[in-house]
């Protein structure tokens, strides 16, 4: 994706051929909104159906849908809602944060993981089958053409997405930069489950703190969902739209502060195939009812297509429950956990005989030379420190440094 180019001067279009294209756009916006809903609820009943331990989480569901002509499908699905008490894990065989979104979005990286394989795949079929293609104009590959990616949350997001509704009518009709100083709108940290705004809050550093929900749909959109390491392969993945179930929300303006109008103007800033691309953000029907005590609980459930059965992840221990449908192995660390991208990744640079990608020794040298994904990082740091948004923090005590 290039840098946005300077607004066109106005001129007069012909009424007809814009009532045509903004008609086909909005059906089409319609469409969408109906079908994802859809395509979330059938997917969970067949995980609800398959295994009881989900009813109990659904309600805080996330999930990535792949949208083609051929219709919406869930690819990658997650539900949680905790962070770990855990301490660093040195092998990088720990989860850190529980989150639905969280988990669904490492979810969704094993699902491009397959597809990366299935592209570089020497069978003929299953590369036909993957959602990528060769861009031409670089070395990279790019999602399919007809493909678009779309997020559905079922739990309002933590962070300043839950900005409380006498305020949101009040800033209303002001500009973002009326208030871009309160603590509001900048940086939040969750601390043991609670969300602080950075400005007002200083933790403990014994305590594991990470970034809540909302700051990183933020990130991702920005930066692209696919992360430093895929960012070897393949250009920025972003959604086109979020939707939101309406069980516990009547209010998107929370979301569209945070995800949008705090990053708009960056992208003249940022590299090459990067840039702000603004989602779609709409309520829907919700797809699951939300429990009393959905917040409080402390398992997960993880699930992306291709999987035989779910992972049920304790979020406080943050690894596998004893008696999850898939276990990885004795020692019980999930399917999520850092280390094990760490390997996916080993697996597709041999299969793109990337022999430049084989010598990194630890994870984080594998990510640091992504140059391009590093460079973007850095630009959207310095831009919401700048903007008085508050420094973004690191999980310093969460070790990358663990060997392949």
């Amino acid at each position: 994706m290039g840098f946005d180019a300077p607004p066109p001067m106005p001129v007069k279009e012909d009424s007809s051929i814009s009532d045509s294209h903004s008609g086909r756009a909005l059906h089409e916006r319609k469409n969408t909104v109906n079908l994802i809903p859809q395509a979330v609820r059938d997917q969970l009943c067949k995980l609800v159906n398959n295994y009881s331990e989900f009813s109990d989480c659904a309600g805080t569901t996330a999930a990535f849908i792949i949208q083609t002509l051929n219709g919406c499908e869930v690819v990658a699905l997650g539900t949680g809602n905790y962070n770990t008490n855990a301490i660093t894990s040195p092998t990088g065989r720990i989860l850190y944060d529980s989150h639905a979104v969280v988990t669904a979005r490492r979810s969704l990286l094993r699902f491009l993981y397959r597809h990366l394989l299935m592209f570089f795949s020497k069978n003929k079929s299953l590369n036909e089958k993957s959602v990528f293609q060769q861009n031409s104009s670089s070395n990279l590959l790019s999602l399919k053409n007809d493909v678009s990616l779309h997020l559905y949350v079922n739990l309002l997001l933590k962070g300043i997405a839950q900005i409380p509704h006498m305020l949101l009518r009040r800033l209303r009709s002001l500009s973002i930069s009326v208030y871009q100083a309160a603590n509001e709108i900048s940086l939040h940290i969750s601390v043991e489950g609670k969300v602080f705004s950075m400005s007002a809050h200083s933790h403990p550093p014994s305590k594991l703190v990470s970034m809540p929900t909302t700051d990183k749909i933020m990130q991702w959109q920005v930066l692209g969902y696919q992360g430093a390491l895929l960012s070897h392969f393949i250009e920025t993945v972003y959604v086109q739209s979020i939707l939101k179930g309406d069980s516990d929300c009547s209010e998107i303006r929370g979301m569209e502060i945070c995800v949008c109008e705090r990053v708009e103007g960056l992208t003249f800033e940022l590299p090459l195939f990067y840039c702000m691309v603004r989602p779609e953000i709409s309520l829907v029907t919700s797809v699951a009812s939300i429990s009393s005590g959905s917040n409080q609980l402390t398992i997960g459930v993880n699930w992306s297509e291709g999987d035989s059965s779910v992972e049920v992840v304790d979020g406080p221990e943050g690894k596998t429950t004893e008696d999850s449908p898939f276990k990885s192995g004795p020692a019980l660390a999930s399917r999520l956990y850092k280390a094990a991208m760490r390997h996916r990744f080993r697996l597709v640079a041999k299969e793109a005989e990337r022999q430049d990608l084989l010598a990194p020794n630890t994870y984080r040298e594998a990510k640091k030379m992504a140059k391009n994904y590093q460079e973007a990082r850095s630009v959207l740091r310095a831009y919401l420190l700048q903007k008085g948004f508050g420094p973004w923090l690191d999980k310093v005590s969460v070790s990358d440094h663990f060997p392949r």
